[in-house]
């Protein structure tokens, strides 16, 4: 038994393919979980770096607590189940699962309880004196995980093993792994490309494209709250409708067009909906799954609905499959309802949308704009104020000439306190947090999301005002201190002794030069930022981020000139300095530092944000 941690994990071949980039995982003891994808998205890679048959190239893996990165696969306790079942074809069943452990040369007796028990669980007594050639699919794929089994291992790694199976036997397989995971209550990782095996088989699914993991969940939730179009598009079938609009906001609706007509609702209905980046850009991507519409005779007021030219009917036992385009136009439709022999191929019908299902993608990011746990607020402002919130003085001069501002308060802003109390009129688990809809009155209703349950009905509160910000139509107006400052640098070349693997070398590594400063980083970080950049590590544009928190102003470092004070309250109080021609920040003490002085930046090499800007990769 065992539970497992990825780390920022990369694996980066030598032609400097990245087939891997940061892989971050962790996997509880006993968990059944999927890594699913197209071709060629990492998930196989993944599989054997965990195994010990690729190396990691960056990243760490930890078994159980205990770092794996170094170890050899016979010593992590892992069993592998393969595409291909690998069978000696000149050995019955039960040499095929015995062999493993007799080369290890484990007991006799010990063997022969192993290779009988296995058998039980995986029907295959009466089978154990036949060889494969005598076998069908099904029970030869049940073979190689017997021989997995009577290694007693702490995880089952699986990649793609029913993939040579024909359809009936890879639902029967499936349903047999299940119950195979349900007994043995070991840690079960299985890789496939097939959605259905994913959504049927796992308890959590790490969808996967390109290296990069795209969304962890629940079988359920990926269907129910993508977090990107891929993850939409790749769950579900038939897959979803995707469709450029355009998107408007008023008061109480939004409304999107395309193709002519015009699907209207209530804001109410997209309660966490990421109203600012939708006044920045109102060009969306609307995601309708197949399921979410249906066909009707005619629409009743209050109707969502468009009309659609069918051209292709496929009746699937209970269920009919409609296809075409949304008339007028060449947008192809899908609509999936119960069966209805009445529909008819090249006749036009209106459909219905259930706009609560409807899915809304940023155009340019491709993220959903509606997140389960929003990253912000954003309300709007009277000279009142925000329902009681209290406004810095500053700003109030500032908002005195804005005739509709509103703010904008990330979810990290609201924080334990005992100035504002609000009504918690909904909380939804969500992994393992906690969101909060909290309502302070004049029906101003804010999220909050914490990582412990709150009894009663009631949340005490404080908001911090540096990371507040307020905007006009979707133009800021006023900024919040950034939660991070950003440096251009690269790496310069360097000579010295190096700790690898334990071993000190002298090699050519690097050290960190910011404009004018140079901080030489750890051991660990010149080790993993070398294995990934290689050789050529001087030739990329590195992006070093820090919090205003860690900025120490002493004697030396990056050499600057405070231009503005940000008073906030009490503890809450900032120097902007200008760093040749960038802006940072620099939490201070309100008596330490004058507006117009001199001062030099310290920055600490080991809390420094580092990312590539040639492979656009996140390091740490």
């Amino acid at each position: 038994m065992a539970d497992l941690s990825l780390k920022h994990v990369y694996k980066v071949y030598s032609d400097g393919t990245i087939a891997v980039s940061n892989f971050h995982l962790d996997i509880e003891d006993g968990e059944f979980v999927i890594l699913v994808g197209p071709s060629g998205c990492g998930k196989s890679t993944t599989l054997r770096m965990i195994a010990g048959l690729e190396d990691i190239t960056a990243g760490d893996l930890f078994v159980s607590g205990q770092r794996a990165n170094m170890m050899e696969p016979k010593e992590r306790n892992m069993a592998m189940v393969f595409q291909n079942y690998a069978l000696y074809p000149h050995m019955n069943v039960y040499e095929n699962m015995a062999f493993g452990l007799r080369i290890q040369h484990v007991d006799k007796n010990e063997i022969d309880n192993r290779v009988k028990k296995a058998a039980e669980i995986l029907g295959l007594t009466s089978q154990l004196k036949k060889k494969p050639k005598d076998m069908s699919g099904g029970q030869r794929q049940r073979v190689a995980l017997g021989r997995a089994i009577v290694r007693n291992p702490s995880v089952f790694l699986l990649d793609e093993p029913l993939s040579n199976l024909d359809a009936k036997l890879r639902a029967s397989m499936r349903s047999e792994i299940r119950r195979l995971h349900n007994r043995l209550k070991t840690t079960f990782i299985y890789v496939t490309h097939d959605q259905v095996e994913a959504m049927t088989m796992g308890t959590k699914i790490v969808v996967m494209n390109k290296g990069f993991v795209q969304q962890v969940d629940a079988p359920m939730n990926l269907y129910d709250y993508p977090e990107n179009l891929f993850v939409a598009g790749f769950i579900g079938t038939p897959q979803m409708n995707f469709y450029n609009a355009t998107a408007f906001l008023s008061e109480d609706k939004v409304s999107f067009e395309l193709g002519g007509y015009k699907l209207e609702t209530s804001l109410e209905t997209y309660p966490k909906l990421d109203k600012l980046t939708l006044l920045k850009n109102n060009q969306v991507k609307l995601g309708i799954r197949p399921e979410h519409m249906s066909i009707i005779t005619k629409p009743s007021k209050g109707d969502v609905y468009l009309e659609a030219e069918i051209n292709l009917v496929e009746v699937l036992g209970n269920e009919t499959v409609c296809q075409g385009n949304i008339k007028g136009t060449d947008l192809p439709i899908s609509i999936k309802i119960n069966r209805d022999d009445s529909i008819r191929e090249g006749e036009t019908y209106f459909v219905k949308i259930d706009m609560s299902k409807v899915h809304i993608f940023s155009s340019e990011t491709t993220n959903t704009l509606c997140p389960r746990i929003p990253s912000y607020n954003y309300v709007s402002y009277s000279k009142k104020g925000i329902a009681g919130l209290e406004i810095p003085e500053s700003y109030q001069e500032v908002l005195k000439g804005i005739k509709n501002p509103s703010v904008k308060i990330p979810l990290s802003a609201i924080c334990e306190g005992t100035t504002y109390k609000a009504k918690i009129v909904n909380k939804e688990q969500i992994k393992n947090k906690y969101l909060l809809t909290l309502e302070l009155g004049n029906g101003v209703r804010l999220f909050k999301d914490v990582d412990y349950v709150i009894e009663g009905d009631t949340y005490t509160f404080d908001i911090k005002p540096e990371m507040i910000s307020f905007f006009e139509d979707g133009e800021e107006i006023i900024s919040s201190i950034p939660e991070n400052n950003l440096l251009k640098g690269v790496l310069i070349p360097s000579k010295r002794p190096v700790t690898i693997n334990g071993k000190v070398k002298k090699m050519k590594v690097f050290d960190y030069q910011i404009q004018d400063l140079v901080i030489r980083p750890n051991d660990d970080r010149v080790n993993k930022i070398y294995a990934l950049l290689g050789k050529k590590f001087h030739l990329h544009t590195i992006e070093f981020s820090f919090a205003p928190s860690n900025v120490v102003l002493s004697n030396e470092g990056l050499k600057g000139k405070v231009e503005e004070i940000l008073n906030y309250g009490e503890n809450a109080t900032f120097a902007k300095i200008l760093v040749g021609d960038v802006h940072i920040f620099a939490k201070i003490n309100s008596n330490e530092t004058k507006v117009g002085e001199e001062v030099f930046v310290s920055l600490n090499a080991d809390e420094l944000g580092v990312r590539d800007v040639n492979f656009n990769v996140i390091i740490f």
